[in-house]
């Protein structure tokens, strides 16, 4: 198959005479390959990635679509969109992974992705397809995904939360945020229990002790310091 860049190059000057909504763009990749070459040797799993090679060119032929390699395990196609044809691809692949011997753990997972508007960025559309197969792995059942931008926009936003929720409390923003809700209503609390004390600086915890001592509140924090030695105050 064509290195990534004479693919991706490739790709996006194919882009402008494509109908849209009539080809899209498949991600593939080879679920725990890693794990496959430590089982079986880096010899057979450099075959393994050539025969996939030979495959997807002999798909590219047969659509005049285009393949490419993006490294490790990770394959590209840009072909009309048939999804019987897709089917067929995977049977081919997973029937060669049988082949050498396994089949559950090794299954080939495509991600697809439609090429809805002309001007589209080749990268962003096999990211979008890349994103979609990753979506796949551990699914035994469904090993082809399609991209959905509601459900990619979904998850972009849960992880963009997690994001923020952790880098607020590395920070200590959410530990005081918590401290002064707790302690906005004086007299309904008298012991508050703190986890996470640690990962503040010393000048912060002692601002979080205060706070908590000029509100008569009772401390307890699993840990009160980033010291290795169990402190008791």
């Amino acid at each position: 198959a064509k290195s990534r860049l004479s693919s991706s190059v490739s790709c996006q000057k194919r882009l402008p005479s494509l109908e849209p909504g009539k080809w899209c763009v498949v991600a593939v990749d080879i679920e725990n390959y890693k794990l496959f070459c430590d089982w079986h040797g880096q010899q057979v799993g450099r075959y393994l990635l050539s025969e996939i090679g030979t495959i997807l060119q002999d798909v590219e032929r047969q659509t005049g679509g285009l393949a490419g390699y993006h490294g490790q395990d990770d394959f590209t196609l840009l072909v009309p969109y048939d999804i019987q044809r897709v089917n067929e691809l995977f049977e081919r692949l997973r029937a060669l992974i049988v082949s050498k011997g396994d089949y559950v753990g090794f299954q080939p997972i495509f991600g697809i992705c439609m090429i809805e508007d002309a001007s589209q960025q080749i990268m962003d559309l096999y990211n979008h397809a890349a994103l979609t197969a990753e979506q796949a792995k551990g699914d035994f059942r469904n090993r082809i995904h399609i991209y959905n931008p509601a459900v990619h926009k979904r998850n972009s936003e849960e992880y963009r939360i997690i994001s923020r929720f952790q880098q607020a409390l590395d920070d200590g923003e959410l530990l005081e945020l918590c401290v002064d809700i707790t302690v906005s209503k004086p007299g309904q609390l008298e012991i508050i229990l703190v986890d996470g004390a640690e990962r503040l600086d010393k000048e912060s915890r002692e601002h979080l002790y205060a706070k908590c001592k000029a509100k008569g509140l009772q401390l307890i924090a699993t840990r009160v310091s980033d010291s290795d030695e169990m402190e008791v105050t």
